[in-house]
């Protein structure tokens, strides 16, 4: 995933990426799940949250952790604007009482073709199911994250999510079929003032070097005055093993969307 032109003008409002910036991360892991082996291979991490000031984080990252203690990868950080992509590299230490640190860095480039460093400070914690929980702990920031083991075969197969904003009156349920060869297909029921439907879903996805799969989607929907409309909505993938995370890149409203499998 390549940082667009079109990013120049991209605010980060407050800002989901303000307190990345010059702090070194570490990370704490505290179950016999944690082993060196166990945290070898490619992870999907998934964040999201606040700061203190109110302002929405959101990050979508594709991590490789190799033998040697090296992390590397690619995160996608969502703003009120748009969507900021950025390679992050890294160390991973692990000892024999399950107890380890994560160190990830890496830079970003602003709207005066600035670079900015960008770091962060979690506490890990594995399920018995393999899957990490999260929390960050640097000052002024209150996200929660996962790191869920990467699929081997991609977008494949039947998901589930469910989208609902506190600040909107708009809820829905999705369901998505991916064929394996870059198709996508589907249903939404969502529910609006006064009206809810259920709505046919086509779509196109393409798995890109980074990790990362574009989906497009698109349908027709019923607005207030009972008119047709056609819909476009694209979003950024990562696909688990026993699920998939993404975020859409189309919309200032930020947040991962957690796909059941």
């Amino acid at each position: 995933m390549s940082v667009s032109r079109l990013l120049k003008n991209f605010l980060l409002a407050g800002v989901a990426l303000a307190g990345l910036v010059g702090s070194t991360a570490q990370a704490q892991v505290t179950t016999t799940a944690a082993v060196p082996s166990a945290l070898s291979g490619a992870y999907v991490f998934s964040e999201e949250g606040v700061t203190a000031g109110g302002a929405r984080v959101t990050t979508l990252s594709h991590l490789t952790f190799a033998d040697g203690g090296v992390v590397t990868g690619v995160a996608a950080a969502q703003g009120a604007t748009g969507i900021i992509s950025y390679g992050v590299q890294g160390n991973y230490k692990v000892d024999s009482d399950y107890t380890g640190t994560l160190t990830l860095n890496g830079t970003w480039t602003d709207a005066d073709n600035g670079d900015q460093a960008v770091s962060e400070n979690l506490t890990l914690v594995a399920s018995a199911s393999g899957e990490i929980n999260a929390i960050r702990t640097d000052a002024g920031f209150f996200t929660v994250a996962q790191l869920l083991r990467a699929g081997q075969e991609g977008l494949k197969g039947d998901y589930l999510f469910i989208d609902s904003a506190s600040d909107r009156q708009y809820t829905r349920l999705v369901k998505l079929s991916f064929d394996g060869a870059g198709s996508a297909s589907g249903f939404e029921i969502v529910n609006t003032p006064g009206l809810s439907q259920r709505l046919t879903l086509q779509g196109t996805y393409v798995s890109q070097a980074d990790g990362f799969v574009s989906l497009t989607l698109n349908f027709q929907t019923q607005d207030e005055n009972g008119d047709m409309q056609n819909i476009v909505e694209n979003y950024s993938c990562l696909a688990g093993a026993s699920g998939a995370r993404m975020i859409r890149i189309d919309s200032v409203q930020p947040g991962i969307f957690t796909l059941a499998k």
